[in-house]
């Protein structure tokens, strides 16, 4: 008995990594449990697909805000190109009614006695300036932008006040 208990020493001393390593591939295995894995490979599986949903809720989400904002610059776009042609027709009634002026005028002019030819050459000179300040303005709106309108806009507003305020007079109006 006593040769065994000196043998089961001998072995024990040197077969204890090996039996280490055996115990803990045992012991690892023993918890390897097919439903504990299953479950984790499932819970994995749905944060993924939790991310990949997220991911495409936050896409969407992002289009959508890109959608707003291509539709707001649509009406922004819209908005100053229905500005402009507003303020163009103003303009080309204006230049019409100048250019009217201009024509009766000067045939006023070949009729007129001496004494008037001053007056009508100084309202000639008005309508001419006025319709200087007016072609300007025509060809400064062709390159207004949304960001220039505003300060344009205003100015605009004035010639065409001035210019009526111009012709007033010349066409009797008061």
């Amino acid at each position: 008995m006593r040769m065994c208990v000196g043998m089961h020493r001998a072995v024990s001393a040197t077969m204890k990594p090996y039996i280490l390593v055996a115990a803990v591939g045992l012991a690892v295995g023993c918890n390897n449990d097919p439903a504990a894995a299953q479950k984790e490979a499932d819970q994995a599986q749905a944060r993924a697909t939790g991310q990949q949903s997220d991911q495409v809720q936050a896409q969407a989400n992002e289009m959508k805000a890109q959608g707003v904002a291509d539709q707001k610059q649509a009406q922004a776009t819209q908005a100053i190109t229905t500005a402009k042609q507003d303020q163009r027709n103003t303009f080309n009634t204006l230049l019409t009614n100048l250019d009217k002026r201009e024509t009766d005028l000067k045939a006023d002019k070949l009729t007129a006695k001496a004494a008037d030819l001053a007056s009508l050459d100084a309202k000639l000179a008005e309508v001419s300036m006025q319709r200087t300040v007016i072609v300007g303005d025509v060809k400064t709106l062709d390159g207004a932008t949304a960001e220039t309108w505003d300060p344009l806009k205003t100015r605009f507003e004035k010639d065409v006040a001035d210019c009526r305020r111009a012709l007033s007079p010349i066409l009797g109006k008061t």
